[in-house]
């Protein structure tokens, strides 16, 4: 990645890239593996909303709610759970991009 006018990027840990914009904008990028049966993971930041989430499972993104209007995850501070297990993944098949 390389940092444009009024952006900066750190490297918070192996798995996480932070985004900060001059505006107050904040873009965390966290990865983990799924292994069909693990439905909660700790994210590095407490998002304000699901809706600051954008998740993607082997390059898939996932809609925040099924059809039938249920949702496919929650976020409770730091811990993000899935309705149903993530399928096994390749590592860091789960990536989930926060915006704050």
């Amino acid at each position: 990645f390389t940092a444009g006018t009024g952006i900066t990027l750190t490297r918070t840990g192996a798995q996480e890239i932070t985004f900060a914009s001059a505006a107050g904008t904040t873009v965390v990028k966290d990865q983990f593996t799924g292994n069909n049966s693990t439905t909660a993971f700790t994210l590095s930041v407490t998002p304000t909303a699901a809706a600051n989430l954008n998740i993607f499972i082997s390059g898939v993104y996932q809609n925040s709610k099924d059809s039938g209007g249920t949702a496919n995850y929650t976020v409770a501070g730091t811990t993000l759970t899935f309705a149903t297990a993530p399928p096994t993944t390749a590592a860091n098949g789960i990536e989930v991009v926060i915006t704050a």
